[in-house]
C-alpha cells in the first residue's frame, strides 16, 4: 500500500469518527482522486446548464443546496422551485437564456484549463472560505471553480461546493 493511500485510509478514519455537523456523516473520500472526480462533474454541470438539459442539471443538487450569495431571501435558502425541472426547463427556454447562452459550449464561457479544485485546508489556506450565510464546508467537501472568459456569457466564475452524498457528489452550495 502507497504512503498516500495510507494517509488517505488513516486521515478517512479520522474524518469519519469526528464528524462535522448532521450535514456530514460520510468520511470524505481521497483528496486526489475526489479532484479529478468534482473537476469532471463540474465540467459536466455547466455543459448541462448551457445545453439547458434540466433533468440532469437538477439532479447534481443536494436537496438542502444553499446559495452562498444569500440568494432571494438574503439566508442562503432556496425555493423548493429551485429544485424541480419545470423550473430549470421553463429558465433554459427563455428568450432572454436562448439569446445568452443558446449554442455556447463550455469553451465559449470559461477558461478550462484554469480549473481549480480545491479541499477544505487549500480553500481556507486561499482566503476561498467566506459567504454571506451560514454554512460549514465538511472535511471532505470539494470547492470547483473555473473563471469565465473576458466577455462571456457567464459573466462570473463558475463556483459550487460539492459533497459526496453516499456515492454520488452533489452541489451543497453555489453562488
Amino acid at each position: 500500500m502507497t504512503r498516500l493511500a495510507v494517509a488517505c485510509a488513516l486521515l478517512s478514519l479520522l474524518i469519519s469518527t469526528s464528524g462535522c455537523g448532521d450535514s456530514c456523516t460520510s468520511p470524505p473520500p481521497c483528496p486526489a482522486d475526489a479532484k479529478v472526480e468534482v473537476a469532471a462533474l463540474h465540467m459536466l454541470y455547466l455543459k448541462y446548464f448551457l445545453e439547458g438539459d434540466a433533468q440532469h442539471f437538477v439532479a447534481r443538487f443536494a436537496p438542502s443546496a444553499v446559495d452562498l450569495g444569500g440568494g432571494l431571501h438574503g439566508d442562503g435558502s432556496l425555493d423548493a422551485s429551485f429544485f424541480t425541472v419545470a423550473h430549470w426547463d421553463s429558465l433554459f427556454k427563455s428568450p432572454e437564456f436562448v439569446a445568452r447562452f443558446g449554442g455556447k459550449s463550455v469553451e465559449d464561457v470559461v477558461d478550462v484549463s484554469s480549473i481549480r479544485v480545491l479541499t477544505k485546508g487549500e480553500a481556507q489556506e486561499e482566503g476561498r472560505i467566506w459567504w454571506r450565510v451560514d454554512f460549514t464546508m465538511c472535511e471532505g467537501d470539494m470547492y470547483a471553480r473555473i473563471p469565465a472568459l473576458s466577455g462571456s456569457a457567464l459573466m462570473d466564475t463558475w463556483f459550487a461546493i460539492y459533497r459526496k452524498i453516499g456515492d454520488t457528489w452533489l452541489v451543497v452550495a453555489l453562488d
